[in-house]
């Protein structure tokens, strides 16, 4: 490893360490700021992405790429579909409160509360082994693409993403109002 990994190597485990953090914390589902992470971390993995030199690309990096999407975006619907839900604390002046119209998804904003537990947190390991495990395969292949900061962000970005539109879809057949 030289010196010049070692910053994204921390900000990589730091990233890592809040996510899986996130996982066992009861969190308010709002529909405006969980679409914020992903957003953020694609456009930095953009970003970082416009510098990479399309000469050293290989064709085992587009095959490769595809198979870490498909894993980055399978487990962050699972880690969707796996979240359980509780009122939250908003959820009994809500109910006494007119409902804005702008929706269901609108309406549920802070009238629940989500977290995955130990499952997200196991989906995350599965996903860091597939990224690993991808990355070194692609390597010993002379993938390059596949190893480099940009990817990986971008991988990061589907799962949230992934995540963030099945929690959501579940807010919206929860309805606005929580059964207390």
């Amino acid at each position: 490893m030289t010196t010049q990994l070692i910053p994204e190597v921390v900000l990589g485990l730091a990233l890592f360490v809040w996510v899986v953090y996130r996982q066992f914390t009861w969190r308010r589902v709002n529909p405006a700021r969980v679409w914020i992470m992903p957003a953020i971390v694609a456009l930095i993995g953009l970003l970082q992405f416009a510098q990479v030199d399309p000469t050293n690309v290989h064709p085992l990096d587009f095959v490769l790429l595809s198979g870490e999407a498909l894993v980055g975006l399978a487990t962050g619907a699972a880690m969707g579909l796996l979240a359980r839900f509780r009122p939250g604390a908003a959820a009994s002046e809500a109910a006494a409160a007119p409902l804005p119209a702008s929706g269901v998804v609108a309406r549920a904003a802070g009238l629940w509360e989500a977290r995955t537990g130990w499952l997200g947190a196991m989906l995350w390991l599965v996903m860091i082994a597939a990224r690993v495990g991808i990355g070194f395969w692609g390597a010993s292949q002379h993938a390059t693409l596949v190893d480099t900061p940009a990817i990986i962000l971008i991988m990061l970005a589907l799962n949230r993403a992934a995540r963030a539109a099945v929690l959501l879809a579940r807010v919206q057949r929860l309805g606005a109002a929580p059964a207390a």
